[in-house]
């Protein structure tokens, strides 16, 4: 009975929640997509949520997912509190459609109600898309119909939802619908067990290599021919999209979401950590030491500096030949913003040197956008040919460092 009041008195709140789901800084063109459609409004979630929509906009530089808790003062509608939003997954670049944006670990957070927040930057332009209320509710003991915090310590996640009724959620996809510009699919809720045969699979694009781990940096264990279909045990713990899969072999290892396209839903997939990335081989020199190039990163700086919340900056990075001979051919740059106390990489960015004489200089510029921990440290770490595509004799002087404090701005 407890349950059932939560949830009218949540369903009579949803109209007021409801009326600004999307709030563009800059107005959509009508070929942009930008919507959260997995969890809907009015919902009780708890453990690892697979946060689904879909991000289809030109000039994607990168997206993430927020959240912020919601205050109940009595029986009316819940309101934001003044203060920061906190990040629920890490920023991506890869577009994607009706199909998963990160997963939101609810057990960070106190027992309560919540709005979440995609962020989508595209260069100069930033978008947002909310949905609210949502109910974390990890501990069930704790529930209560206007408290946002728990009482007592949280239980352990069971990764399970409970959904509000199949017409409640029809009604608030209309009402998406008709905030967006365009129909917005509501999936399904996931079932409490599914058997892998009837559980979600991934169909080969093209003959794949499949890996024991998210990244072309781990080696194969085997590959998926096109148009063989192959069932989704789970999805990368790291943000990357990889899906992990088992072959009609048996064998089991992750595939890139590039190669392959899903059927079937992905909510309640469960989320799987690939194995450490193994240790890169030190390439072989093509040269003698005495005409090997040496290709040195000499400075770095932001513009403007420091940067701001969610403004595109300029990373200005100088790299130097100060060996004996030229380099092999082009050397790839990347520059990651890292947030110091959590370790987490907030925005990358890549671009190319050329091949450069005995003494030649070139000065690379790289964009990055930062929407997260604000005024707090941050650290430029750039590196130079990271994935030692051409002979280096002295790999320590590839990496170069800056420390900046992230200022507010508009956020």
């Amino acid at each position: 009975m407890k349950r059932l009041l939560v949830f009218i008195g949540l369903l009579a709140l949803a109209g007021g929640v409801l009326a600004q789901q999307i709030e563009p800084l800059t107005p959509p063109t009508g070929t942009e997509q930008i919507a959260i459609t997995y969890p809907v409004p009015v919902l009780t979630v708890s453990g690892q949520v697979t946060v689904a929509g879909t991000v289809s906009v030109p000039n994607l530089s990168n997206y993430f997912i927020e959240f912020r808790p919601l205050v109940l003062t009595g029986p009316g509608t819940p309101t934001p509190p003044e203060g920061n939003w906190f990040p629920a997954t890490l920023p991506s670049n890869r577009p994607v459609t009706n199909n998963v944006l990160g997963v939101w670990n609810t057990t960070t957070a106190p027992d309560g109600l919540y709005e979440l927040r995609l962020v989508v930057i595209t260069g100069g332009r930033t978008q947002f898309f909310r949905v609210s209320p949502v109910r974390v509710l990890n501990d069930p003991a704790a529930l209560s119909p206007f408290a946002n915090v728990a009482a007592g310590p949280t239980q352990p996640p069971s990764g399970g939802f409970t959904s509000a009724p199949a017409a409640t959620q029809a009604a608030l996809a209309t009402l998406f619908a008709s905030q967006s510009g365009g129909p917005i699919a509501t999936p399904a809720a996931p079932q409490a067990t599914r058997p892998v045969t009837t559980g979600p699979e991934v169909i080969a694009n093209t003959n794949a290599n499949v890996r024991r781990g998210d990244s072309t940096a781990y080696p194969t264990v085997g590959s998926l021919l096109a148009g063989t279909r192959a069932p989704i045990l789970g999805i990368s713990s790291t943000g990357s999209g990889w899906y992990f899969i088992q072959l009609p072999n048996g064998r089991t290892g992750f595939i890139s979401p590039s190669v392959v396209r899903v059927e079937g839903s992905l909510l309640g997939v469960q989320v799987v950590t690939p194995p450490p990335v193994p240790a890169t081989p030190t390439p072989v020199p093509t040269a003698t030491p005495a005409t090997q190039a040496d290709i040195a990163l000499s400075g770095i700086r932001p513009e403007p500096n420091p940067p701001v919340c969610l403004q595109a900056f300029n990373v200005f990075i100088n790299a130097t030949n100060i060996g004996s001979g030229p380099s092999a051919g082009p050397a790839n740059v990347r520059v990651q913003s890292i947030h110091v106390a959590s370790g987490t990489v907030a925005s990358t960015g890549t671009a190319q040197v050329p091949a450069l004489a005995p003494g030649q200089n070139f000065v690379v510029v790289i964009p990055l956008n930062v929407g997260v921990f604000i005024n707090e440290t941050h650290e430029l770490v750039a590196t130079i040919n990271y994935d030692n595509l051409i002979p280096d004799t002295n790999p320590a002087n590839n990496t170069i460092r800056f420390s900046y404090t992230l200022a507010p701005g508009g956020c």
